[in-house]
């Protein structure tokens, strides 16, 4: 394998470990504890019903591979006023993926699930904090040609903690938060460990405008990383326009750049990605809906600089799901 193919790989298998966002929960990612809603074309609504699961198909195409994603189960259930159980468990099926060695095709899984605690409100510097507090599992498995580097496995056992405020920049507020991890790592290879403390915003602007950032500290010293320091950040910008009650369009752009110190010979990662898509829902009962979203063509940039090898990739990107979900 050439090296930068292993570089590409490596950067892959990192992408694993690092918290990650779902497409359906941005506006979520806003709230804690047992503050409980949907999103609805886009846009956050608060409910009643305190248990919900989603399930949905999705195919994405970049010029990288393709990959068909299989969401078996996402949600929270109530265990009682305090504790929740969040899951969420998904299959993974990538297609004609160089590795370095030919296109190939594999699969993997991906799961975290865990037990929430909200541990409520606190008054700090003039606001109002909403907190909560987790016990969390994830596993990530790829099932890797053996030329490429053969099967991954990674188990994490982590400390979750997460606070939430509020501010009225924006027509429809903004939401700050920090989530801190610490996780001990059970991966093939070294094991190890994960530290992590990332800031997150979401703004609501008015008119369909949307902007989430996430500003991700993280350290890791397991497998292939000896004190490695990732600085990354992810900012997403979408404009979204309803046309009628059960369809809408949006425009969204998405930048991510990662920056590696210490421990790696990669140096950094960036990425955009122009993704326009229509989006349709569909309440059949007043607690079970159909969700969609049809992917328009887009277009993909991304860019892996390494000590000694620098990349880049382009090309049209797509995106498509059709999902269900419940809630009770």
């Amino acid at each position: 394998m050439s090296r930068v193919k292993s570089i590409f790989l490596l950067i892959f298998l990192m992408s694993l470990t690092s918290f990650s966002k779902d497409e359906l929960v941005l506006e979520e990612r806003s709230f804690v504890g047992k503050n409980r809603g949907i999103d609805v074309l886009n846009f956050y609504e608060s409910v009643s019903e305190q248990n919900s699961i989603r399930h949905y198909l999705s195919y994405e195409y970049d010029a990288d591979y393709s990959l068909v994603e299989w969401k078996i189960a996402l949600g929270y259930i109530a265990l009682d006023k305090k504790w929740d159980f969040e899951y969420d468990t998904d299959r993974e099926f990538y297609i004609d993926d160089d590795l370095g060695n030919g296109s190939v095709n594999y699969n993997g899984w991906d799961s975290l699930v865990g037990f929430v605690k909200d541990t409520g409100y606190h008054n700090f510097a003039d606001k109002i904090w909403g907190t909560d507090f987790g016990f969390m599992w994830e596993y990530n498995q790829l099932g890797l040609p053996d030329e490429s580097g053969g099967n991954y496995e990674k188990n994490e056992l982590a400390l979750r903690y997460r606070v939430r405020t509020d501010t009225d920049i924006g027509m429809g507020g903004t939401y700050w938060g920090l989530d801190f991890w610490l996780g001990k790592v059970f991966i093939t290879g070294r094991d190890g460990y994960s530290l992590e403390g990332n800031l997150l915003t979401a703004t609501n602007w008015g008119y369909g405008w949307q902007t989430f950032n996430t500003l991700y500290n993280e350290y890791y010293d397991y497998r292939g990383y000896e004190g490695t320091y990732l600085l990354a950040l992810e900012s997403i910008t979408r404009w979204t326009y309803e046309y009628t009650e059960n369809w809408a369009f949006c425009f969204e752009t998405e930048v991510d750049v990662d920056k590696f110190i210490g421990g790696t010979s990669q140096d950094y990662t960036a990425e955009l990605t122009l993704y326009p898509h229509l989006l349709y829902k569909k309440e059949f009962y007043p607690n079970l809906r159909v969700f969609s979203k049809i992917g328009l063509p887009g277009y993909g940039y991304k860019k892996n600089v390494s000590d000694s090898s620098s990349s880049t990739d382009s090309g049209i990107y797509f995106l498509a799901l059709i999902g269900v979900q419940y809630i009770w």
